[in-house]
């Protein structure tokens, strides 16, 4: 949703996905994102590739942030306010689904 709704901020991006699924998935995954997201005025996907998080720090800080805002909207932990006061000012967007 990021990506498709991005307001032509974001073109030529690299994009890197926790993933060590089945090989098929990541071929239709990728052959469909690639369809759905670039066009003849925009290329919005550069590139596409699949990091194991368990070696890539960059992977980690994603899950990291995830977590936080999972923590901070389902009220799971005393502390769910901490996490977002951290990153609040390095938001830019913020999109919030029922």
């Amino acid at each position: 949703m990021v990506l498709q709704h991005n307001r032509r901020t974001i073109g030529n991006a690299k994009i890197r996905l926790d993933g060590t699924g089945e090989r098929e998935f990541k071929k239709q995954l990728t052959l469909y994102l690639r369809q759905n997201l670039n066009t003849n005025t925009q290329k919005v996907i550069k590139n596409f590739k699949f990091r194991n998080s368990k070696s890539d720090v960059l992977i980690q800080l994603a899950d990291m942030i995830a977590g936080s805002l999972r923590r901070y909207f389902d009220h799971s932990t005393t502390d769910w306010n901490i996490y977002r006061k951290i990153i609040k000012h390095r938001e830019e967007d913020t999109w919030e689904f029922q």
